[in-house]
């Protein structure tokens, strides 16, 4: 994960999973996770920037169950 600040606004660089994990509870697929809280290198007012990300496919959504990156 990568993250800086840039123009205003915050940029962050997360690998997206391959194949698609499918979540815990089995409802959506993770496309890209920090997999919980992460510490970035970054200082807002001299504290350290913690991030949480998970971006997902909602499998009822989708319409079927597949672990591809076709759409």
């Amino acid at each position: 994960m990568k993250a800086k600040i840039e123009d205003g606004e915050f940029v962050l660089r997360v690998p997206v999973e391959k194949p698609f994990v499918l979540s815990k509870s089995g409802k959506s697929r993770l496309v890209a996770t920090t997999r919980g809280i992460q510490k970035t290198s970054l200082q807002v007012n001299g504290k350290t920037v913690h991030v949480v990300l998970n971006a997902f496919i909602n499998n009822q959504e989708r319409g079927r169950d597949r672990t591809d990156d076709d759409d």
